[in-house]
């Protein structure tokens, strides 16, 4: 849904998106894919918080969609307090396929300590 509308609007040039004690990103379905269609996004912001599941699946589809765009110049996604983490940081091996000009910022803190950025 999230995904849809993002294709379909064409004045929106910054994205602030921010989950809070989200449990699954995958509920986030096809988010990835309305970002690589949109025609004005430049500037993507996320940040989750408490995060227990990170679908590789999921997150694939997002920097699969970020590929494609053709107007997104700079990605910042945070996750902080991220639980699972063995499972879940393994699958952040996907933005770095990403190829974002000039910009991808990854930061991962586990409970408030900085682990990538």
């Amino acid at each position: 849904m999230l995904g849809d509308v993002l294709a379909k609007n064409s004045s929106l040039t910054t994205l602030n998106l921010t989950l809070n004690d989200y449990t699954d990103l995958s509920d986030l379905g096809d988010l990835g894919l309305g970002l690589g269609r949109s025609k004005s996004l430049t500037v993507v912001n996320v940040t989750v918080t408490t995060c227990i599941k990170i679908s590789e699946a999921w997150l694939c589809g997002f920097c699969n969609g970020l590929a494609k765009s053709n107007t997104i110049t700079a990605l910042n996604f945070t996750f902080n307090g991220l639980s699972g983490t063995s499972e879940g940081l393994k699958h952040l091996k996907h933005f770095a396929g990403c190829k974002l000009s000039p910009s991808v910022n990854l930061t991962v803190c586990l409970y408030g300590e900085a682990v990538v950025s």
